[in-house]
């Protein structure tokens, strides 16, 4: 007599088991490329030089949070020029805003935008400097491309304090990709680039933190 056994296929319960967990696995794959908490630094800005000729300012930029960052530096004008962006704050004239950050898509300049940054990566409780040197009188820049429209110069005498800015942006791994992808000398970013968050793409401008440095009290100007 040949006995034949038969062996069970896989119960309802076992395959919804395996389907929870291949879902659970494919969340796990996304979440990790999304950024657990936003770029945590802090900008500690100090005036070193004020005159009615040219100021210098010294900036330290530090990751406080636990996660690695990277922030803006090195900015470039659409002209290609260095040197942060700089403007008056819209709602205090008094108050100069020296800006070290992505900008949206410039739609005045579509053929002749030389605007860029570089990125700098910050491990947690690490520290970048940066010296910005201004020589008054100061023209605003672009960006920002709101203010084009003024060209008049800012004068020593209309300024009594100043703020920086800093981009920040999470340490994500496509965004190493990209970073990795940038040969030596042509490491620019425009902040238009795209890369995978999970299941969309976005742009580096999109993740972009910005983060306010003290208010800089500028007494010793005359």
């Amino acid at each position: 007599m040949n006995i034949f056994i038969s062996k069970p296929g896989p119960s309802l319960f076992a395959l919804a088991c395996l389907l929870g967990l291949s879902q659970l696995a494919f969340a796990q794959s996304l979440s990790e490329q999304r950024p657990q908490s936003a770029p945590a630094v802090t900008v500690q800005a100090e005036l070193k030089t004020a005159s009615d000729t040219q100021l210098i300012v010294n900036v330290a930029v530090k990751n406080i949070g636990a996660s690695p960052v990277y922030i803006v530096t090195d900015t470039k004008q659409v002209d290609g020029s260095d040197g942060p962006y700089v403007d008056v704050d819209p709602t205090d004239p008094s108050k100069l805003i020296c800006a070290l950050q992505l900008y949206p898509p410039n739609h005045f300049h579509p053929f002749t935008d030389n605007t860029g940054v570089h990125l700098v990566l910050l491990a947690p409780a690490d520290s970048h400097d940066e010296v910005i040197t201004l020589n008054w009188p100061v023209r605003p820049t672009q960006p920002p491309f709101s203010q084009m429209t003024r060209k008049q110069p800012i004068l020593a005498k209309s300024i009594k304090r100043i703020e920086v800015r800093i981009g920040a942006l999470p340490a994500l791994g496509s965004i190493a990709k990209l970073v990795k992808l940038k040969p030596p000398h042509h490491d620019m970013y425009s902040g238009r680039e795209h890369i995978q968050v999970g299941s969309t793409k976005v742009s580096l401008y999109e993740l972009q933190v910005l983060t306010h440095s003290n208010i800089v009290e500028l007494s010793a100007l005359s």
